[in-house]
C-alpha cells in the first residue's frame, strides 16, 4: 500500500495530487483555491464584472525588528490567495478557506488593522449550504441551524 505524501495542511503533495491542483500551468496550494478561480473569478471575468486578478500577493502585517537582545525578528507576512479588481475599479483581497484556524484568525485581525481601507473577505465553499459564500455568512447560517434544531 502506497502512502500519500501530505504537506503541512494535509495537502496531497504526490505527483497525482499536484496534477489535480494544476491549472493552465499554475500549481495551486489547494483544490479549494482552484475551484474558487474556476467557479467564481473566471465566470465573472467572462461577464466583464472582474477585469483582473493576481494570486499569492504578499502583505506585511508587522515589520521585522531587532529585539532587546539584538536578535533580528523577521516580519510577519500574510499571502493573499487572490487580489481581484472589478470593472468599477474596486479591489478585493480574497482568502479561500477550508477551515479557519487560530493563526489565520489572528492574521485576519492584523490585516484589518494594518490595511483598514482594504476590502478583505474569507470565502468558503459549502455545497450543502449554498456554495460559495463569505466565512462569516456560513458561520451565521450554522448558528441559526443549531438554534432551530434546539427549538425543534
Amino acid at each position: 500500500m502506497a502512502i500519500k505524501k501530505r504537506g503541512k495542511y494535509n495537502i496531497d503533495n504526490s505527483s497525482s495530487g499536484k496534477k489535480k491542483r494544476t491549472f493552465n500551468g499554475d500549481l495551486f496550494d489547494s483544490l479549494t483555491e482552484l475551484h474558487y478561480l474556476k467557479e467564481v473569478i473566471l465566470p465573472l471575468m467572462e461577464t466583464g464584472k472582474v477585469v483582473s486578478y493576481e494570486r499569492q500577493i504578499p502583505y506585511i502585517l508587522q515589520e521585522g525588528f531587532v529585539n532587546f537582545e539584538g536578535k533580528k525578528i523577521l516580519p510577519i507576512k500574510y499571502i493573499a490567495d487572490y487580489v481581484v479588481t472589478y470593472s468599477d475599479d474596486h479591489v478585493e483581497v480574497i482568502d479561500v478557506k477550508g477551515n479557519a484556524d487560530a493563526v489565520s484568525k489572528i492574521k485576519k485581525k492584523c490585516f484589518q488593522k494594518r490595511y483598514p481601507d482594504t476590502i478583505y473577505y474569507w470565502m468558503v465553499r459549502n455545497l450543502s449550504r449554498g456554495g460559495w459564500q463569505r466565512y462569516e455568512e456560513l458561520e451565521q447560517k450554522k448558528k441559526l441551524e443549531k438554534k432551530a434544531k434546539k427549538l425543534a
